[in-house]
């Protein structure tokens, strides 16, 4: 467990207690501060008013909630948004029993499909999923930059992975940023090991605990691993994989430019933001608005 004397270094906040929170690397032009976590079970009121939070954005889904008993924080003084980007209707009462509850997204069944496609090929399974993010969750991701065109300062893994990317692309930021960003998750997890092992509540690693009892893991343990990773070149693929769906254009490898030209073209073609919204959008992330928080 980290301790005083053994804090992560900066975008790192030094809050041992919760689960990989860090800074986003906006622009230092930029009169925004965007913080992500992992998980904010621990996170206090006065974490929240000592680092100026005034909104958190919740991306769980009740499934989430319910599996790993944290639901929607509350905090004195902080605006907290449940924005699941996995919409689901929730567990059919008449099966709620069942293992195989087609609402369910970890019934045995999805989870030892989940395990078993990113045991056989973890980047193609992290990019069907991240895609499929962008798809299902355009209505969070959207609420998400409207707050942004609203306010001033706004506070996982994968869901905020691929939302932060997303973010990061509009302030015109270098895909090498967005890919070592990306990779910070596994040094932010592994610093907090302990706490996660020793704490069965805490959210991504107590997936190994309680999956080391779980058949679906059992038969593909190296796929539930490979889950909870965030290597640089499955980033890398990602920004590859986002600018060949959601370009306009025919260039096989993507520099930075045509990288910022598809983000764009996602929030308003599938997003559905206005050209005015993405403009308002990108010059207050970069900075160039003048507004202050």
């Amino acid at each position: 467990m980290t301790t005083p004397d053994t804090q992560l270094p900066s975008p790192f906040l030094p809050l041992p207690n919760v689960l990989n929170i860090r800074h986003v690397p906006l622009p230092t032009a930029s009169t925004y501060r965007i913080i992500r976590a992992g998980n904010i079970a621990h996170l206090t009121s006065s974490n929240a008013q000592e680092y100026d939070i005034r909104t958190i954005f919740d991306l769980r889904s009740k499934s989430d909630m319910k599996r790993f008993k944290t639901p929607l924080k509350v905090l004195e003084g902080v605006d907290v948004q449940w924005m699941p980007m996995i919409p689901e209707k929730g567990v059919d009462e008449k099966d709620k029993n069942a293992d195989e509850s087609p609402e369910d997204m970890y019934s045995q069944s999805r989870m030892r499909a989940s395990f078993a496609a990113f045991q056989a090929d973890s980047v193609a399974a992290f990019m069907k999923f991240y895609i499929t993010l962008l798809q299902v969750g355009q209505e969070s991701i959207g609420k998400v930059l409207r707050k942004i065109i609203e306010r001033g300062h706004d506070a996982g893994k994968d869901r905020t992975g691929v939302l932060v990317a997303l973010i990061l692309l509009l302030a015109e930021t270098a895909s090498s940023t967005i890919i070592d960003d990306y990779a910070l998750t596994t040094v932010g997890l592994k610093a907090n090991w302990d706490m996660i092992m020793g704490e069965a509540r805490n959210f991504i690693f107590f997936m190994i605990v309680m999956f080391l009892n779980d058949q679906a893991f059992v038969e593909n343990p190296e796929g539930g691993l490979e889950m909870l990773s965030s290597h640089p070149g499955t980033m890398a693929a990602f920004l590859d994989t986002f600018h060949r769906t959601y370009s306009d254009t025919s260039i096989s490898e993507p520099d930075d430019r045509a990288l910022f030209r598809a983000a764009e073209k996602y929030v308003r073609d599938v997003v559905g933001l206005t050209p005015e919204e993405v403009q308002e959008v990108k010059m207050r992330l970069k900075g160039d608005s003048g507004c202050d928080i």
